[in-house]
């Protein structure tokens, strides 16, 4: 019912966890409505738009990179479908042939684009708000699907209309507590700093967490982003191995981290350290290197979060590793996938087992590896295997 009241043309938008999922959704909405015009759009579907279109013909358009421009331009043209071809950034499937039109320009000014519509959420049910002030990020590392889904160039919002929102939010809805969202939100010491000026100088009582770059983060912006109401800084750590930092051109060396991160525990209440391990040339020496480093964190009081190495299609890693030095080596182990990846619903279940009523989803994610490459292992038996042992030993799995 609600979506046979719905206008004709249906939006979906995904991250690449819930790629399936979505898919599945589009391809139902368009059993139960066929004449309903099907978008899809965000990080999701990137570099693989043209096998989506292919193999899915619940979507009917793809909308790349910014959509708000395209999607205005869209709504002019549909549902009719006329002059599709005059739409940048987007890609569709015309009479058998899948039509990829020119990138769309890149926003000039995110401060141009008005808030979110927070009067059709129900403010009670979060204890959080999340607050995303720039898009991309300008470093390289070679596990990432942001950096290059924005070329690599940044863009940001000004720290006035940052808080701005945050006032909104405060004076409105008596929110007090921000996640912001955004990878680069730390991007100098000189920029933190004048944030953090601006927001004391607000007299806003909220406290907040961000994301912070250990080659960037300084013990001065610590302290006083700690001033400025920061209870939590996070930073990508990803191996405790000098080689496989240098190999993922993370930028920084162990000792460094280190440095930065202890300096950060004595001065935030919660500080949280994300490692990734799997990686297709990381040795068991390098794991085991990582693991120490992961265990020593944590006796540290410091929260360690390690995550599986996810082989987006985006990412250099994907093409210039796996497609052409490691052929053929990717596996599908569905008991290593959490269901919450796969449905976005918070369920834990140590047996890893799974439920009849989610089978499907793991079906689609086997039979289009090439759609899906971030479901797949890489060398589960002497890569993965072993290592997953190790840390389920650790208490960290």
């Amino acid at each position: 019912n609600f979506l046979g009241e719905m206008p004709e043309v249906v939006g979906l938008s995904c991250m690449a966890n819930l790629l399936p999922f979505t898919l599945l959704v589009a391809k139902r909405i368009k059993e139960l409505f066929p004449q309903k015009i099907i978008l899809l759009g965000g990080v999701g579907p990137f570099g693989v738009e043209e096998l989506i279109l292919d193999r899915f013909p619940g979507v009917d358009i793809i909308a790349r990179g910014e959509a708000e421009k395209t999607l205005l331009d869209l709504m002019k043209v549909l549902p009719d479908r006329r002059q599709l071809s005059d739409i940048a950034g987007i890609s569709y499937c015309d009479n058998g042939t899948i039509v990829r039109t020119p990138d769309q320009t890149r926003l000039k000014s995110l401060d141009a684009l008005p808030l979110p519509a927070y009067h059709h959420l129900n403010i009670e049910y979060y204890d959080a708000f999340n607050i995303v002030t720039s898009r991309g990020c300008p470093y390289g590392c070679r596990f990432c699907s942001v950096a290059p889904i924005w070329d690599h160039q940044a863009s940001y919002r000004s720290h006035d209309n940052i808080i701005d929102e945050i006032q909104f939010l405060y004076e409105n809805y008596g929110v007090e507590r921000i996640l912001f969202q955004d990878e680069f939100f730390y991007s100098t010491e000189a920029k933190m700093l004048d944030f953090c000026d601006r927001l004391i100088k607000a007299e806003i009582s909220i406290s907040w967490k961000c994301f912070g770059r250990v080659n960037l983060v300084t013990e001065q912006a610590m302290r006083r982003m700690a001033e400025a109401g920061c209870v939590q800084l996070r930073f990508g750590i990803e191996s405790g191995s000098d080689r496989v930092l240098k190999k993922i051109l993370k930028g920084f060396q162990f000792k460094d981290a280190l440095r930065v991160v202890t300096q950060a525990v004595q001065i935030f209440p919660s500080v949280e350290t994300f490692f990734i391990w799997g990686f297709p040339f990381e040795e068991m020496d390098d794991f085991h290197q990582t693991a120490i480093q992961m265990a020593r964190f944590r006796e540290m009081g410091i929260d360690v979060l390690p995550s599986l190495l996810s082989l987006l299609p985006q990412t250099p890693i994907y093409h210039d590793v796996l497609e052409k030095k490691y052929p053929g080596k990717l596996s599908f182990v569905p008991e290593l996938v959490p269901i919450y990846v796969i449905t976005g619903h918070e369920i834990l279940d140590t047996e890893n087992t799974i439920p009849e009523r989610y089978q499907k989803y793991y079906d689609v994610i086997e039979a289009h590896p090439d759609i899906f490459p971030g479901f797949f292992l890489f060398d589960y038996e002497t890569n993965i295997r072993p290592k997953h042992q190790i840390l389920q030993q650790m208490g960290l799995s």
